[in-house]
């Protein structure tokens, strides 16, 4: 690895610096004032912590004022606090418990010796929304509640949704405050346990396997932080999710458990359809035990866990056609017949299309934790954590359905290891060092031989796809993450100073060709009937287009390896100018850079101008921060909190992966429209053509050695890390009756956010005559380049400021000795240039739906963007006897579907724009029907006589069926004229209520407490109650299909997308010559919106 002398030198400087991070809280604080019988403070008063479960003390004098504080002290408990001065009566605390970043406040009141004990003043606010350390929005996930809320996957996802601002995501992705899942920064103990190189939407390692990160065994406490104004909390600009694991004690303590569902758990029946559940099972089991190696001293605690799990896939035939039996069986006649064809053809049989694919997903998680008192300063903690997971995968969605021969595994092994030593020096300072490495390998495997990938037309569907997957021809990574964090913080009087830095270094080994064993898209499957039509159809072997990459090295599976560093510094000032106020002054600095050179194109420079391999410039890139929190009474009833500063995240590094995989140099690809096509084809057999097209490693003749084309990636040197201001305010009011009341409003501007530019577009070539939409060729050839002969995309990664988020929240909490009840609704508003769901360059501007010029995009919704949610959370538990007790807790949601864009679909015709990238346009909102041109078309249906019989469909009977959509849909209506906004619409709203019943049996013997629990999960009761509840709607955007470009008028001639035809009028002879077309806006995800129950039994001791 080449690193610069430069680079070398400030990282040693880093480390000699005394290298901290942002550091991740895995603590908690006590600090108070105590005071004598007349209220005056009493300094140099004595505060001790007794953490009872590892008998480890912490203790504090009082300042002149008074006052104290006690950092760096284990979240949980109980603790007991003894407060004692020479000549006063010593008061103690008991069963204290601390939350994770909790500031416990103490404010003692010691009377003298020979004073009556009377009525002692000690308050310990342990209330989790009022506490002096919370200014920016923030939610703790108790211990009990990780062990109490309903949860089928015993995942991150099921307890991070008590979140106000979460959007949760169809895909499993964690969206806090409208941004991309990919801007997270998920911790486990203060440490990063991120997806860094951004492959899953899950973000975290193993996740692309369905794997969670630990087993929720190991887990204490989780804490969301989407607006920490304390610098420490950065590398994030959607959300900070923190949880810290379990240790052990004094007392041996351990469980075993086993949670299990299958197909006989599971409804059948959606609205007035009944869903066909195939044979599935998801079964999970572990154990836990921690206890002490040395009493006092050195403590254990590990935990190891299974999980198997066999599940049918969303999308199968039926969620297409929303298992209507007569559009069923048509559209599995068609693939049968499309199947045969390919058998036929080439001699590869894709696989039944009936089939339920089934997504298997087998994980094994061990966790090993010691924590070791050295003495009263300083306590070490060493942590281990180990995955291994596998998923059998497909690719299949609401616009695309895979043959199962597609179908690919995934693999994942991750081991990290955490050291961490605690120290507290004196009563003033103390220190916190983390050093922590990851070892991350993941694997993609195609299931079947490699075959081309085939991709047709369907009009039920969208795109039915046969052979390799395009992403599972050749795909792997190794990471290797070293992690190391420093905090010192130094208490003076009123003010708390922390100085700190994070130091992560990342290395890199992506061994990634996509589109390894080619890529062939038609128009259709069989040639047309009409003789004069264009054929264009996998029958006759004549396509479209072809896309190819591959190595242009002696190793065919030729990786692109680097590094990347990423310091940290920052300080930071909480100061107290009287009880009941706190305000914390902080500014950070990060300092990114890439250690790597990028291979050097020349033939880039001679036609761009610049060279392809400047990597983004070292900068500095600042955050600074405010945070107030003002108890405005000093009575805690009133508390308002907030804050302003700049938040800097970490990119998703496949990002920046891309501009060394793709120079041009040690990758080539292959990039044919359909004129292309025609001359290669031109005077071939058809089994000249089937012998092509069927070859996995076909190359033109004019791509051997190092000729063709080539697809690079580059970045702008001066592309910024993602950056947003963000504002927050907040007051939290105390009501009768124990209730606690919240409005919380967050403000986010976009100062730096990532989206890509295509600068092989040669730009604006026309427009289309009747819409006004610029094009960039001729549609459905192609787009003109700047550089056809040597590049396919240049595809450069840039900055923008474009982009904001605002939420308002409404929240009510209340908390009882065997209750809780929680309530909140939440108004959001996020939109962006980009919103940056994929990994590849190329596929983040081809995911962007736009309708004027690609390399511009403008502002739109972003598709994170969740308008309305709400939730509501409680749990009571019902204590029979010592023996006995019943705990019965709730969870239910009810949110805006999910946003989608209305775009132009292929029928017969793609990329209309010619802008090279397939599915991307908006669909322009005509005014009237002079400014949109149909094309008749051929559907069948039946005629007076109950006969199945042929029938045109003209162009009038389009415009009516197009009119009345556009009327009847809120987010076209008054849009006429325009082109449709970008995630315009939205799915219906999606309800949910989930459930656990858990049955508690206790009973004690040997001097032990032992307890046998039985629980049961119902998610979506709503279904299991009423079979038209609890559906999970997707929306359908592609309402226009493309049929033809008309070289004459410069229009599209567009079809209508039928989901049906239905006949209206007849003649004498009882023939149609009438229909009414409709189109389904929105599919139900069958599998999703049925109910589901888990059974769970645990023996703990």
């Amino acid at each position: 690895m080449k690193v610069t002398f430069t680079y070398l030198c400030t990282l040693c400087v880093l480390f000699l610096a005394g290298i901290t991070a942002q550091a991740q809280v895995t603590t908690a604080s006590m600090s108070g004032v105590v005071l004598d019988d007349q209220k005056q403070p009493l300094p140099g008063a004595m505060v001790l912590a007794v953490h009872l479960p590892t008998g480890s003390e912490y203790g504090a004098i009082t300042e002149e004022s008074g006052a104290f504080r006690l950092v760096n002290l284990p979240a949980g408990g109980p603790y007991r606090i003894e407060v004692s001065f020479i000549g006063y009566q010593t008061q103690r605390l008991e069963n204290i418990y601390l939350s994770l970043g909790q500031d416990l406040k103490l404010n003692i009141k010691l009377l003298p010796e020979d004073m009556q004990l009377g009525a002692v003043e000690i308050s310990a606010e342990r209330d989790l929304v009022f506490d002096a350390s919370r200014t920016g929005a923030s939610t703790n996930i108790t211990r009990d509640q990780v062990e109490n809320m309903p949860t089928l996957s015993r995942g991150l996802q099921d307890f991070v949704r008590l979140t106000p601002q979460f959007a949760p995501q169809s895909n499993g992705g964690l969206s806090f405050a409208g941004q991309n899942n990919r801007y997270n920064n998920v911790m486990i103990d203060g440490a990063v346990n991120n997806d860094v190189f951004g492959l899953n939407d899950q973000g975290t390692p193993g996740g692309r396997t369905g794997s969670q990160p630990i087993s929720l065994d190991a887990i204490q406490e989780i804490q969301v932080l989407i607006a920490p104004f304390d610098v420490r909390q950065g590398n994030f600009v959607g959300g900070g999710v923190n949880a810290i694991t379990r240790s052990g004690s004094n007392k041996v303590e351990g469980s075993a458990y086993f949670y299990g569902q299958n197909s006989d758990m599971v409804g059948r029946k959606v609205g007035d359809n009944k869903v066909n559940v195939t044979q599935f099972t998801y079964n999970q089991a572990g154990f836990r035990i921690g206890g002490p190696v040395i009493k006092n001293k050195l403590f254990f605690f590990i935990n190891g866990e299974i999980g198997r799990r066999t599940q049918p896939y969303t999308f199968n035939l039926g969620s297409y056609v929303n298992n209507d039996p007569t559009q069923l069986q048509q559209l599995t006649n068609e693939l049968n017949q499309l199947r045969q064809l390919v058998i036929n053809k080439f001699g590869y049989d894709p696989g039944d299309p009936t089939q339920t694919y089934n997504n298997i997903q087998n994980n094994d998680k061990a966790f090993i934790r010691f924590d070791y008192i050295l003495n009263k300063k300083h306590r070490l903690t060493l942590r281990h954590n180990f995955i291994h997971a596998y998923s059998q995968e497909i690719f299949r969605n609401s616009s695309n359905f895979s043959f199962p021969s597609s179908g690919y595994d995934i693999t994942n092994y991750t081991n990290t290891t955490v050291l961490e030593l605690q120290s507290r020096f004196n009563n003033r300072m103390s220190n916190e060092f983390r050093l922590g490495y990851s070892n991350i390998y993941d694997v993609r495997d195609n299931k079947a031989r490699p075959f081309p990938q085939l991709r047709v037309p369907n009009n039920s569907i969208g795109t039915v796809i046969i052979g390799t997957d395009r992403f599972a021809g050749l795909n792997s990574l190794k990471q290797d993450l070293i992690e190391i964090t420093d905090n010192f913080t130094y208490v003076r009087g009123k003010h708390t100073f922390l100085a700190g830095t994070k130091t992560e270094i990342y290395f890199f080994d992506n061994k990634f060709i996509p589109s390894f064993t080619g890529e062939w898209s038609f128009n259709s499957v069989f040639a047309p009937t009409d003789p004069e039509a264009p054929d264009y159809s996998l029958e006759s072997g004549t396509p479209t287009f072809y896309v190819k990459e591959y190595s242009r090295t002696s190793d065919p599976k030729q990786g692109a390896k680097w590094g990347a560093i990423n310091p940290a510094i920052y300080i930071q000032d909480t100061y107290e100018p009287t009880a009941n106020l706190r305000l914390t002054m902080g500014l950070r600095a990060d300092i990114p850079f890439m250690v790597n050179d990028i291979d050097y194109n020349p033939i880039f420079e001679e036609v761009f101008g610049f060279p392809n391999n400047e990597k983004p410039k070292t900068r500095v890139l600042w955050s600074p921060r405010f945070g107030v929190n003002w108890d405005v009474a000093g009575k805690g009833k009133t508390q308002v909190r907030g804050g302003a500063g700049i938040f800097t995240g970490r990119p998703p590094f496949v990002w920046l992966s891309n501009q060394y995989s793709n120079t041009g140099v040690t990758f080539g690809a292959i990039q044919l429209a359909q004129a292309e096509l025609n001359a290669i084809f031109a005077g071939l057999s058809p089994q000249q053509r089937d012998a092509i097209i069927s070859n996995p490693a076909y190359l033109p003749p004019n791509a051997g050695g190092n000729q063709g084309t080539s697809l690079i990636n580059i970045s702008n040197p001066d592309l910024r890390l993602p950056q947003v201001a963000r504002f927050n305010a907040a007051v939290d009011q105390k009501l009768p009756y124990g209730i606690v009341a919240t409005a919380e409003f967050i403000y986010s501007k976009t100062l730096n956010d990532l989206y890509v530019r295509n600068l092989n577009l040669a730009g604006k070539q026309g427009i289309l005559n009747n819409e006004g939409r610029p094009v960039y060729g001729t549609p459905g050839q192609g787009p003109v380049l700047v550089a056809p002969n040597q590049f396919t995309g240049v595809y450069s990664l840039e900055n923008t400021d474009g982009g904001y988020q605002y939420s308002l929240t409404g929240q009510l909490q209340k908390r009882g000795k065997h209750y809780f009840a929680n309530v909140a609704y939440t108004y959001s508003i996020a939109k962006t240039i980009a919103s940056g769901g994929a990994s590849r360059a190329q596929s983040n501007f081809a995911n962007t739906p736009i309708s004027s010029d690609p390399n511009n995009p403008t502002l739109g919704f972003s598709e994170y963007n969740l308008k309305h949610r709400l939730i509501a959370a409680g749990g009571y538990t019902f204590n029979y006897s010592k023996h006995a007790s019943t705990q019965i807790t709730l969870f239910y949601s009810a949110q805006s579907g999910s946003p989608y864009s209305f775009t132009v679909g292929n029928g017969g015709l793609q990329d209309i724009n010619a802008d090279g990238v397939i599915g991307n346009e908006l669909i322009y909102i005509p005014r009237n029907a002079n400014e949109i041109e149909f094309a008749n078309y051929t559907t069948t249906v039946t005629n007076a006589n109950g006969q199945r019989v042929s029938y045109t469909v003209t162009a009038a009977e389009q415009w009516e069926a197009f009119n009345a959509f556009i009327e009847n849909e809120p987010s076209l209506r008054d849009r006429r004229g325009q082109f449709a906004e970008r995630n315009g619409a939205n799915a219906p709203w999606n309800q949910s209520l989930d459930m656990r019943i858990t049955q508690n049996l206790n009973t004690q013997a040997w001097g032990t407490n032992h307890r046998l629990q039985l629980t049961l999960d119902i998610f979506n009761m709503l279904n299991l109650l009423n079979p038209d509840w609890g559906k999970i709607r997707f929306g359908r955007g592609n309402v226009l299909l493309a049929n033809s470009y008309n070289s004459t008028t410069g229009n599209i001639r567009y079809r209508f997308n039928q989901s049906r035809a239905i006949p209206v009028e007849y003649d004498n002879q009882g023939n149609v010559t009438k229909v009414r077309l409709e189109f389904d806006k929105y599919g139900t995800a069958n599998i999703s919106s049925l109910w589901r129950m888990q059974i769970g039994v645990r023996y703990t001791f």
